[in-house]
């Protein structure tokens, strides 16, 4: 629709400066200066329109239709150069703001977000250095951000086993392959759950051990019978089950008593 609109009025234009060639040369002269006061003001205000909206490409086709009809001027310049710094203004202002949100999200180690952004940002400008260098910039802090994390996380899953810490240990593990799924490290940590995972289960099973001997010298025998039975409900086939089975007549005739 836009487009019809342009050809109609660039149709009656054309047809008006025919009309104008026909006239005697002073009037044609006059016919002329305010033809192209019209079409001079109404580009000013459709630029200016552009501007506001940063649609600085469009302002920019304004007055390039403007200057294939009547040529260049010093009134023309002015607007063409307060085009180009309005645009230069935008630009410096958008890659500022974008570039502090781009250092919130690391900041935030929200790194796929940051890289995004950078990316876009760049994809914009692209023939801006700043912009380029910021893409960079997150993406050589984002493998340095991993390369640290990872062998942190790592060094802490080692520290958990040498300390018999098997639960914790496990939750490590697992967290470290989900944070990091392609890797030797953790190809060689899947190989090790189901062996922590045992580990984990033995741990589990003494510390309830513990807990129920607590409440039998504590004489909290109603505490001690609810565990074994959980004990036994949750690990049947485990040494310690085995030895509760035989221990529950006795705290139920305790319990009673209590």
């Amino acid at each position: 629709m836009k487009h019809g609109t342009n050809q109609s009025e660039s149709h009656t234009l054309m047809a008006e400066v025919r009309d104008i060639l026909l006239l005697p040369e002073e009037e044609r002269q006059k016919r002329y200066r305010q033809l192209l006061e019209t079409e001079f003001q109404k580009r000013k205000e459709a630029a200016e329109a552009y501007i506001e909206s940063r649609d600085f490409h469009r302002a920019r086709e304004e007055w390039a239709a403007f200057v294939s009809r009547f040529g260049m001027n010093d009134h023309v310049r002015q607007i063409l150069n307060r085009i180009e710094e309005s645009a230069e203004a935008a630009r410096v202002n958008d890659i500022l703001q974008v570039t502090k949100r781009v250092e919130d999200l690391i900041g935030m180690t929200y790194w796929d977000d940051a890289l995004l952004l950078a990316k876009e940002l760049a994809k914009k400008y692209p023939a801006a250095g700043e912009p380029a260098e910021l893409l960079e910039r997150v993406r050589r802090e984002k493998t340095l951000f991993e390369t640290k994390h990872r062998q942190r996380m790592h060094d802490e899953i080692q520290q958990f086993v040498t300390q018999r810490l098997w639960q914790n240990a496990l939750e490590a593990a697992l967290r470290f392959i989900d944070t990091f799924p392609t890797g030797p490290d953790a190809d060689a940590l899947r190989e090790q759950i189901s062996t922590l995972e045992a580990n984990a289960d033995i741990e589990t099973r003494q510390q309830l051990e513990t807990q129920y001997k607590a409440h039998i010298t504590q004489q909290n025998y109603w505490e001690a019978l609810e565990l074994a039975r959980r004990i036994i409900s949750d690990y049947p086939l485990s040494p310690q089950a085995n030895v509760l089975r035989n221990q529950i007549p006795r705290l139920e005739e305790l319990t009673q008593k209590q």
